[in-house]
Order: C-alpha cells, then structure tokens, then sequence
C-alpha cells in the first residue's frame, strides 16, 4: 500500500515507544503521562457516572459540530466566573488537544506557511505540521517579542518630498556631504505584527 508523502518514510517504533513496550513486557511500573484514555489513567468515577444514560435525550443522535450548546454554555458560564466575556457561539469542542491544534493550523495557515512555536511545547507540533504541509520554526521562551507578518501588503512606507544636501565635514582631499529626506514606516493592519508577552 502506498501511503502518503507527508508521513514519515520509516514508520518503525521510535526509541521511546520501545522502551515503553519493553517496560510493560518486563511488568514495570511506569508513570505514562502521555495516557489519553481515562478509563487507564486511575480516576475514581462517582457512582451515579452512568445515570445520564437513561435521560430519554440519550437515545437521539443530533450531532453539533462545534459541540453540544450545553457544554459550550457551561464553559462559557466558567470564563464569566473568571471575569472574561466569551460567547458560546464562539466556542469549539474537539475531541483532543492534537485535534484543536490540527483545526487551528488548517484554520490559520496556508500549506508551507512556516508556524513559529516555543521550545519545549506541544510534543505533537512537529508531526502535525508535517501532515498540514509546512516547516515549524522552533523558538526558545520569549519575552517582548515582536512576531511580523511576511504575507506582504501589511505596512506601508511613505516617502516625504523634501530632501536635503548637508555638508558633514572635510579635509584637504575630500568634502563629506549627506542626503537626508523624510519617510515613515506605518503599520497598515491590526494583526501585522502581534506582541509576545
């Protein structure tokens, strides 16, 4: 079978994933902290867990693609608590982590658009940018940075209509004269350059 070209060539365990077959072989106690499971993560479940399933809405599929208005009500209701304005309408439920950043790259980039992420971070950003088709540029922890757009047509420069001749100095060889004239540099969109705090 042929697969695509976006996945790796060698599909083979990595170093890690073999260690930890290897651990489970041997029956040795590991702390998975990349367990997404949690009938496996020892949770303790309160009694009534199961209850809801017999509320008469339980036996109707009615998908929602952003996720049931209840939940998004309810986390909503949470940012308020937190003294935050967030309308549930503008709130999306997925599944996963991996599967909230696979929406946003596929929302917010382009294929090849290079995607800026601080070091250390998400362990999947690598893999997911290689299937939405783009490079990952790695960051060290920043602090008053500037990130710039380089889509094009996001700043302008204004070049004045005065220039000047000026004399500098001189010497018995040569006379140094400068050239001034007046530009501006302006930002023309509000999300052309985004601070980093």
């Amino acid at each position: 079978m042929t697969f695509s070209a976006r996945l790796p060539p060698d599909r083979s365990s990595n170093r890690l994933s073999r260690a930890v077959e290897q651990a489970r072989a041997e029956a040795r106690a590991i702390l998975d902290l990349t367990e997404s499971n949690p009938t496996r993560a020892g949770f303790e479940y309160p009694d009534d867990l199961l209850a809801p399933l017999a509320d008469a809405r339980g036996l109707v599929y009615e998908p929602r693609p952003f996720g049931l208005l209840d939940a998004r009500q309810a986390i909503a209701h949470d940012y308020g608590r937190r003294g935050m304005t967030v309308a549930p309408d503008r709130i999306l439920l997925t599944a996963s982590t991996s599967e909230a950043y696979s929406v946003l790259f596929k929302l917010l980039t382009d294929a090849g658009d290079e995607v800026m992420v601080p070091r250390p971070s998400y362990p999947l950003f690598d893999h997911l940018k290689s299937i939405l088709g783009g490079p990952i540029v790695w960051t060290p922890g920043l602090d008053g940075a500037v990130v710039l757009t380089v889509r094009g047509g996001d700043y302008l420069f204004d070049c004045g209509q005065d220039v000047s001749v000026g004399y500098a100095h001189h010497d018995a060889d040569a006379v140094a004269l400068y050239l001034e004239a007046s530009f501006a540099f302006r930002v023309a969109t509000p999300e052309a350059a985004v601070a980093i705090r």
